[in-house]
């Protein structure tokens, strides 16, 4: 036998002698893996626990999947003829090569109490500690994994304790396994929660009525674990108190936040509502302090301004004083079809988001020793406004029913594509935009009052411009400055959000005392002009727009202000919503 070979099987001796020594030396211990397969009920005892108690598969000791009894399950064990369960288990990391066939027991040791953890028997008889079972054998030597079922008696896993005493104690399970008598035990020890710690009751801060609906309001109690807490709702027609409110009182789902709507209510009724605290075991605090309050009928904007006899009816259409259904209309039409042509024929607008990085870019860029600007044919604009629709012209000061319910102007975002037609002393371009705008105010209530019923408004913008940038001087002699005009039709789609999110609908009478239904949608058309300028940043940086451009093939970079006149109403149809603004405009833009 050659010398290398008779080294390599010395290792390979030596290696299972060590093996065979950690085996079978005396009084050895080994760290071992339990994995509880699951937790059921004993069939015909009539028990099912709940899921807190960790009814699936995961290995003893993982954080991720605790084992809970909370007050609830406490008072269902103590009360429950039989709550036996049947834990299956296996012992996962078994080393193979064993002489005999492995053993286990298994021991319980209620709340307070302890067992030994090496040892299948226990010495010391005050101890407390319950033995399930002692010496059993798994079966098959051949088995790198054997399992086995344990029953245990849930009374007795709680011991002595009793239920509500406000303290979290914790109950073991021992499994305790041994491949040879001779080898000393080694035990993996099961933590079950016995939590019966209930947080502290919440303070209702708040109740307010809306149309068929109460908002309630509450605050958590300081606690450490706050951040856990959730909450139930109770309500009734009732009085309550915050003793009987969970025996006599309607109950919701469990909710997060400080906030819960309870919907479907009678208008003019009064509710009682009382709000508790749950925690992250589902233990339940004693009632909130009770409040009461009635729904009211109330208007959200759509349903105050159709009240105000404003002429819109609803309904998409290149002219929304003429519904068509559900259509988008002609102009909605082409603008989205329009930016779905933009997105598909130019792939490098997959830049885009990385446009408003130009800063950094700038700084990282490299400068190049030669440059030749690419190919030119759209630019892009980036936009920023603040818009007020101008709603409350309709009424020419009879009534202001934007103004009353959502009061200011909110933000307008969006953005402008413009495809290059021809350049000579200027650039013509055809482009097209689209923007979203959206306001939340307050609904009113009818004869006066407050309401907690909130009413939103969103407006998505689009327009198909015809432009004109006088870029000749910027072109010719690095002048920064591009002025520019816009004209063009403009379309908006619309909708109003009534206080539980939904379309808004009216419901009231016409002019022949008939009842008509109008849904707070639709589609306004109109035409815009705008003037602007643009400042070009590449003349305060032109290596880094070198690198722009060639890394990224964005030309020229801008920042830029205009004012635009929006005409908005249909081209002046008294029976649309007036959505027209003077704005005044400013973003990025960049030449592609």
């Amino acid at each position: 036998m050659a010398v290398s070979a008779v080294r390599a099987q010395s290792r390979r001796v030596a290696v299972w002698a060590l093996g065979a020594a950690f085996w079978i030396v005396p009084g050895a211990a080994w760290a071992v893996t339990i994995q509880v397969d699951s937790i059921a009920g004993v069939s015909g005892k009539g028990y099912t626990p709940e899921t807190r108690l960790g009814l699936g598969q995961a290995n003893v000791n993982d954080a991720t999947k605790p084992h809970v009894i909370n007050i609830a399950d406490c008072l269902a064990i103590k009360a429950h003829a039989s709550p036996h369960v049947d834990v299956k288990w296996t012992w996962t990391d078994r080393q193979l090569g064993a002489l005999a066939s492995p053993t286990y027991g298994v021991k319980l040791a209620p709340g307070g109490k302890s067992c030994d953890a090496n040892t299948m028997t226990e010495s010391n008889k005050d101890s407390g500690c319950i033995i399930l079972a002692e010496n059993k054998t798994f079966g098959s030597i051949a088995d790198s994994k054997p399992s086995a079922t344990v029953t245990v008696d849930l009374k007795a896993l709680l011991g002595e304790t009793k239920c509500e005493v406000g303290v979290v104690v914790e109950p073991k399970i021992y499994f305790i396994v041994s491949d040879q008598p001779t080898i000393t035990a080694t035990g993996v020890v099961m933590s079950v929660t016995l939590d019966l710690a209930a947080p502290k009751a919440p303070t209702l801060t708040a109740l307010g009525g809306g149309n068929d609906n109460l908002k309630v309001t509450w605050e958590h109690a300081e606690q450490t674990d706050k951040a856990d807490l959730r909450a139930r709702v109770y309500w009734s027609k009732q009085a309550l108190t915050a003793e009987n409110a969970k025996d006599i009182g309607l109950q919701s789902a469990i909710v997060s936040g400080t906030s819960h709507q309870l919907t479907g209510l009678d208008n003019n009724q009064t509710y009682y509502v009382a709000v508790t605290a749950v925690d992250k075991n589902d233990n339940e605090s004693t009632g909130s302090v009770v409040k009461s309050a009635s729904p009211k009928e109330v208007q959200d904007f759509w349903q105050y301004y159709k009240a105000n006899a404003g002429a819109e009816e609803g309904g998409y259409g290149a002219c929304s004083a003429r519904p068509v259904g559900g259509g988008w209309g002609g102009f909605g039409a082409l603008g989205l079809a329009g930016l779905g042509l933009l997105f598909w024929r130019r792939r490098r607008l997959r830049v885009l988001p990385m446009l408003l990085g130009l800063a950094t870019v700038a700084g990282l860029a490299q400068p190049q020793s030669a440059w030749a600007e690419s190919p030119r044919t759209m630019s892009v604009d980036l936009r920023f406004t603040q818009y007020t629709p101008g709603i409350d012209r309709e009424f020419a000061g009879a009534a202001t029913p934007y103004a009353d319910v959502f009061g200011e102007d909110a933000w307008q975002f969006g953005f402008t594509a413009d495809w290059r037609l021809f350049h000579g002393i200027g650039e013509v371009a055809l482009g097209l935009g689209m923007g979203t705008w959206s306001k939340e105010g307050v609904s009113r209530a009818v004869g006066g009052g407050e309401t907690q019923d909130k009413s939103n408004l969103s407006i998505v913008p689009l327009t198909v411009d015809a432009v004109y940038r006088f870029d000749w001087m910027a072109e010719r002699w690095n002048f920064p400055l591009v002025p520019y005009a816009k004209v063009g039709l403009a379309y908006s789609l619309w909708w109003v959000e009534d206080g539980v999110d939904e379309t808004s609908v009216y419901k009231g009478l016409d002019a022949n005392k008939k009842e008509t239904t109008s849904t707070g949608s639709g589609g306004t058309g109109g035409f815009h002009g705008t003037l602007g300028l643009r400042i070009q940043l590449d003349p305060f940086e032109p290596q880094a727009a070198r690198s722009f451009d060639i890394e990224m093939g964005v030309n020229h970079s801008y920042v830029y202000a205009e004012y635009q006149k929006l005409s908005l109403n249909d081209f002046g149809n008294p029976k649309s919503i007036d959505l027209s603004a003077d704005l005044f405009v400013f973003g990025l833009a960049f030449d592609l």
